[in-house]
C-alpha cells in the first residue's frame, strides 16, 4: 500500500484540540481531499512536477486512490492497488516466464513443456487507454471488423500446469485475420506500420450480443504463446515516478500555510476578536 498522511494529531494534545479548532479541522479535511484529487490527476496522466507521467491502461490504479479522515486532525490518502508500489518506486528487470511456474492457467505441451496463451486486446481507432502500437488505424480496423465473429459458447474445466482444476472457456471460432502480401502493401501505403501489421496477423473479433439496456460490441484480440523455450519475454527495469511522494511534497507546503491561517482564525474566534 502507498499512502500520504496529513497529520496534526499529538498523543497529549488531540483530546484538548478536539472541538476547539473547527476551522483547522475543516482545513485538514479540505487539504486531504485536494491531495487525493491531485494524486488522481497524476494517475490519469497529468504531467508530474519531476517530469514524465503515469501511463497505465486500466482505471484500477486511479480508482484505488481514496481519502479518509482518521481523526479531526489526521487525514490519509492511500492506494491499495497492487501496482501502486511499482508505479511509485519502480521495478527491476523481470523475466515474465517465471509465471509459468505459478499461474493456474499454465498448460503443458505433449513434450512436457509449460506454456501460456496470452491474449492482447486491441483498441479501435481513437482509443486512448491502449499502448499506441495496439490501437488499430482505420485501414486495419476496416479489415478486422469484416471478420466472422467469435464468441464464448460455454464453460468446462481442465487440469492446469500446477495440477489444479481450473475453469476453461469453450469457444466458437469465427474468422482470423490473414493479411496477404497485397493487403500488406496497401496498408503500408496508407500509413499502417509494419509492426502493427505483423502483430495483427491472426486477430479475431469477439462479438458480444446486445442485451437489455446495452448494445452489441466487438473486442479485437490477438494471441501469443509464451513457453519455457520462448526467447524474450523480459521486462526492462522501470524507474519510479513517485506520484504520491510528489503530491505529498506539494501539499506539505500548502498545508503549512493554510493550517496556520485556520488556527489563527480559530484563536481569534475563541478570544472574541
Amino acid at each position: 500500500m502507498i499512502d500520504i498522511e496529513i497529520d496534526l494529531t499529538m498523543p497529549d494534545l488531540s483530546a484538548a484540540l478536539r472541538g476547539g479548532f473547527p476551522q483547522l479541522a475543516k482545513e485538514v479535511a479540505r487539504v486531504t481531499a485536494e491531495a487525493a484529487d491531485q494524486w488522481r490527476a497524476y494517475a490519469q496522466g497529468a504531467p508530474l512536477p519531476g517530469g514524465g507521467s503515469v501511463n497505465v491502461r486500466s482505471g484500477g490504479y486511479l480508482n484505488s486512490i481514496n481519502a479518509r479522515m482518521v481523526s479531526d486532525f489526521h487525514g490519509r490518502v492511500e492506494s491499495i492497488s497492487p501496482y501502486a508500489k511499482a508505479i511509485e518506486e519502480g521495478t527491476g528487470p523481470r523475466d515474465l516466464k517465471t509465471m509459468l511456474q505459478t499461474s493456474d492457467k499454465t498448460r503443458v505441451s505433449a513434450k512436457g513443456k509449460k506454456y501460456l496463451i496470452i491474449p492482447f486486446r486491441w483498441g479501435t481507432p481513437g482509443a486512448v487507454s491502449f499502448q499506441p502500437v495496439n490501437v488499430m488505424p482505420k485501414p486495419l480496423h476496416a479489415l478486422a471488423k469484416r471478420l466472422d465473429p467469435s464468441h464464448v459458447k460455454g464453460m468446462t474445466v481442465r487440469i492446469g500446469g500446477t495440477g489444479k482444476t481450473v475453469p476453461q472457456r469453450l469457444y466458437h471460432w469465427g474468422g482470423r485475420l490473414k493479411i496477404s502480401d497485397a493487403q500488406e502493401r496497401a496498408l503500408l501505403a496508407k500509413g499502417v506500420s509494419a509492426t502493427q501489421i505483423k502483430r495483427a496477423q491472426g486477430m479475431v473479433n469477439f462479438r458480444k450480443p446486445g442485451g437489455v439496456g446495452g448494445g452489441a460490441h466487438s473486442s479485437y484480440l490477438t494471441f501469443r504463446v509464451m513457453s519455457e523455450d520462448s526467447p524474450g519475454w523480459m521486462l526492462k527495469a522501470r524507474k519510479g515516478l513517485y506520484p504520491a511522494k510528489q503530491t505529498a511534497d506539494q501539499y506539505r507546503r500548502i498545508a503549512e500555510q493554510r493550517f496556520s491561517a485556520a488556527a489563527e482564525q480559530d484563536c481569534r474566534a475563541a478570544l472574541g476578536r
